[in-house]
């Protein structure tokens, strides 16, 4: 029996068995370390505020549409319905009647009411643009609105008609100084001022600039205020009287009122989450993966002394306590040490992030006391279920059987390995079959499919490293002692071989399937942009974008024979009761053809279509087939819904018209798609059940609303969008509403080098945020590869420390130190090349189905070289792992 009391036995033991668990402690570090940084990443992105309020003057501030809400019912038993309301935020802001302020000001108890007219501009000085701190974003306002922050002058005067004040960030970033020019572009034209005044404030996270109140309309192109801040004694009195005139329209109070601000205005954190979610994911799996595995190495190495104990009378749940007790005393160690070092991870994550453009310059890490402590328990649990887990068969055996047990590596558990890897690969072929791994889930579902797969290789691991291991034996064999001795004892020790195979099988899978799949993803961009743009022989563009009034110039150039410029947006669709935001673009074409979507049903003119009804600034009565319709909070006026239409969905502008007219905007001539008609990327159709034909509700990036009729479906998406309409409805109702690109095609070469000569070229387009997510991959990455090439060394160290006696027993009969460092070494190689054929097994499984969604092409290698540098990086981790440990343990005599 166990005499002395199990924690002092458990503190005994680490400290007699440093070699063992050192590589154990390592691992827990890092997993409680990444734990620590990826969940602090999340809790900072969740928490995450503006960091300033505009509106920080005000007491009540009434919006325009911030967000589109669509509210499903569902039937449920005994007559009783169950209803559920989801919404989307819009990347515009919605606006408000032009008469409203004077109306609320009206209103008993209101001081001020103040008109907000938000709108984004590009401003350049001597051709040079400029942007705020932290490259922030530049608003521009009416002068009324300053009071509101408020902004006071540092120099100069109030802005006139052709005149502006900007703030201190811009004003110092520009060296602009009371009387110098500079440049102001919106879609309503570039727009030359002169600095009239200086503010002597700035914002966080965004630079503000503003024209007189009597230049809004011709400077933004707005007809309205985009949000109405009141002053106001009794907040709640207000809102109750407000209510009526304000016809649904957001009301904000408190903290919320920063939720009134132009969305272009405010740091974006919804991309972040997913990417730090992703982050999450990636670490828990390989801390599980890596933790697991070699905590159960630790505890095998020691099962002869387990064994013995068991001899002496120690019973099955002491050695289970002795065990768990270790591990909860390795995890508490390892936590000290962790969670400091998670917080350094965490803020270099989150300077490499702020650099690549994948969280707003605001962002800031937040300490948080519960995430840490919860990393902390999260590596306790993992570490104490591996101990546990990997105990159970010493602590099973009868006394009798012990000293047997001791000399014998525990065999069993097949049947419930096999259960494992049949319902993980199960897993995997459900995802690769039947996800569609080529829309905006395919990168994190092909990391999900190769995670199942490895969890497969790992559960039946010992059986699938047989067949190898024993053709790996035949053929080392014609090496000489060395390696026939490495052969023999690989095939005999199939499981040994497996716990060094595992971690590498996890170090490539997972990395090469990440990194391979983005670039894949990139490829089929760059090839569907390449053939998407092959007509165009000019492509002119700017990352600031180009004014409508600067498009038509370059598509009006003497020589060009066609062209097309296209205007980036987002547009929100419902679906089922839930609304979704999807890229488009607002594409307006003249003359020749220059850009070719593939169009395979349905034609992008439309040419003798007439338009759906709910067009023409009107009544929007929908067709009796519409796809579920949505009316909104946009509407005041006459929406009229067909019989079938789903629950209504409120959102949209307030206060007007709910229809946006085809013609809203002349600032963009030319048609790519008739007026009244979308297209729609085949993808998104079948998604949403479209066909040619359909009239659909969409809303637009400002929250109105419109019925367009489908009459094209095409399949060059990527890189460009989803959803193609007219030019002048964008440019109306888009906050920026500028040209990103405009393809022109000219046979005279002259006339090429002139327009190549005097505008900037655009830039091959990616996929969305494709270059900024690739990055951020890429960094994912580089910690999981750091995470699991610690745990394949640790797991090479631990099974060369466990084999101290048997290198012992060959040194006495007679083998040399170079022979047994060469066996092992060999033993290491063959581990490797096990390694590598279920690794490349594995990526070529999760490549081939996301190759064949993407394009519908086999790729399984995408990127040689760095598919040949993954191959090398396993290859040279896996051998100088297995080489390095075996010259520390065995030396001279």
């Amino acid at each position: 029996m166990i005499s002395s009391p199990i924690p002092r036995l458990a503190a005994g033991t680490l400290g007699r068995h440093k070699g063992v668990y050192a590589g154990t402690f390592v691992a827990a570090i890092l997993a409680i370390a990444l734990l620590a940084a990826g969940g602090t990443l999340l809790f900072s992105v969740l928490t995450a505020k503006p960091t300033a309020n505009r509106f920080a003057a005000a007491d009540v501030v009434v919006s325009g549409a911030r967000a589109v809400e669509a509210t499903s019912v569902k039937q449920k038993k005994k007559g009783k319905t169950k209803s559920k309301t989801k919404s989307e935020r819009l990347t515009g802001a919605g606006t408000l009647p032009a008469d409203l302020a004077g109306k609320l000001a009206a209103l008993p108890g209101v001081d001020a009411a103040v008109p907000d007219a938000a709108f984004p501009v590009r401003v350049t000085v001597d051709g040079r643009p400029v942007l705020g701190a932290d490259d922030a974003p530049v608003i521009g306002h009416g002068w009324a609105s300053a009071t509101l922050a408020p902004f006071t002058l540092r120099d100069g005067a109030a802005p006139g008609r052709d005149s502006v004040v900007v703030d201190a960030d811009v004003a110092g970033r520009a060296a602009l100084a009371v009387g110098d020019e500079l440049t102001v572009t919106t879609k309503t034209g570039d727009h030359r001022l002169t600095v009239a005044g200086i503010a002597a404030e700035h914002l966080a996270g965004q630079a503000a600039l503003f024209v007189s109140d009597g230049a809004v309309e011709a400077v933004s192109g707005l007809t309205g205020p985009t949000a109405i801040a009141v002053r106001t004694r009794d907040a709640a009195a207000f809102e109750a009287a407000a209510a009526p005139l304000v016809a649904g329209a957001p009301m904000w109070t408190g903290v919320d009122r920063v939720r009134a601000d132009l969305p272009g205005a405010l740091p974006d954190y919804i991309g972040p989450i997913s990417v730090f979610g992703i982050l999450i994911g990636v670490t828990a799996f390989a801390a599980v993966f890596v933790l697991v595995g070699t905590v159960a190495l630790a505890v095998r190495q020691r099962l002869r002394e387990l064994a013995l104990l068991r001899a002496v009378g120690a019973t099955p749940g002491q050695l289970r306590r002795l065990v768990g007790v270790e591990a909860v005393l390795l995890a508490v160690l390892s936590a000290v040490p962790g969670l400091p070092l998670g917080m350094l991870i965490a803020h270099l994550i989150a300077g490499r992030f702020r650099d690549l453009g994948v969280v707003p310059p605001q962002f800031v890490v937040v300490l948080s006391p519960i995430v840490l402590l919860l990393a902390a328990f999260a590596g306790l649990v993992l570490t104490f279920v591996a101990a546990r887990l990997a105990a159970r068969r010493a602590a099973r055996i009868a006394p009798a059987q012990a000293l047997t047990e001791a000399a014998l590596a525990p065999a069993g558990g097949g049947v419930l390995r096999t259960v494992i890897a049949v319902l993980t690969a199960g897993g995997a072929v459900a995802v690769l079959g039947f996800v569609p791994l080529g829309g905006n889930l395919g990168l994190g579902m092909s990391f999900v499919a190769s995670a199942l797969l490895v969890c497969a290789v790992a559960a039946g691991a010992p059986l699938l490293v047989r067949p190898l291991t024993a053709i790996a034996g035949r053929l080392a064999r014609l090496g000489g002692a060395s390696a026939w001795l490495a052969g023999t004892n690989s095939r005999a020790q199939a499981r040994r071989v497996a716990a060094v195979a595992v971690p590498l099988v996890l170090l490539f899978g997972i990395t090469a399937t990440m990194l391979l799949t983005g670039k894949l993803s990139e490829n089929v961009v760059a090839k569907e942009s390449a053939a998407r743009n092959a007509a165009a022989t000019v492509r002119v563009g700017d990352p600031g974008g180009l004014s409508p009034a600067a498009a038509r110039e370059l598509a009006a150039t003497p020589g060009v024979s066609g062209a097309a410029m296209t205007i980036p947006t987002r547009v929100i669709a419902v679906s089922g009761g839930k609304p979704e935001d999807y890229p488009a673009q607002g594409l307006a074409t003249t003359g020749k053809p220059v850009l070719d979507l593939a169009v395979r049903s349905g034609a992008l003119s439309a040419e003798g279509t007439a338009p759906p009804a709910g067009t023409q600034g009107g009544n929007d009565t929908a067709a009796p087939n519409d796809p579920p319709t949505v009316p909104g909070g946009a509407q005041d006026g006459n929406d009229t819904a067909a019989p079938n239409d789903s629950p209504a969905v409120p959102g949209g502008a307030q206060g007007g018209k709910d229809t946006a007219a085809p013609n809203d905007s002349p600032a963009v001539p030319g048609a790519g798609v008739g007026d009244g008609t979308f297209a729609a990327s085949g993808s998104l159709a079948t998604a949403q059940d479209w066909a040619v034909g359909d009239d659909v509700k969409l809303w637009l990036a400002d929250g109105t609303a419109t019925t367009l009729r489908l009459t094209a479906i095409y399949e060059r998406a990527r890189g460009f969008g989803d959803l193609v309409l007219p030019a002048a409805l964008v440019a109306a109702h888009d906050p920026r509403g500028l040209v990103s690109a405009v393809y022109l095609h000219t046979d005279d070469p002259a006339v090429a080098n002139k327009i190549r000569a005097g505008w900037p070229a655009a830039t091959t387009p990616k996929a969305g945020d494709a270059s900024t997510q690739q990055a951020a991959w890429e960094l994912l990455v580089a910690i999981a590869l750091v995470f699991t090439a610690v745990a394949v060394v640790n797991t090479f160290a631990i099974a060369t420390v466990g084999r101290r006696t048997e290198y012992a027993t060959l040194r006495l009969t007679g083998a040399t130190v170079a022979q047994v460092r060469r066996m092992a070494t060999i033993e290491a190689g063959i581990a490797v090349a096990v390694a590598l054929f279920w690794g490349v097994l594995v990526t070529s499984i999760v490549l081939g189905a996301f190759g064949l969604a993407q394009d519908g092409g086999l790729h399984l290698i995408v990127d040689p070289l760095r598919y040949a540098a993954l191959v090398g990086t396993v290859v040279v981790l896996g051998v100088l792992a297995g080489a390095v440990p075996i010259r520390a343990v065995v030396r001279g005599r």
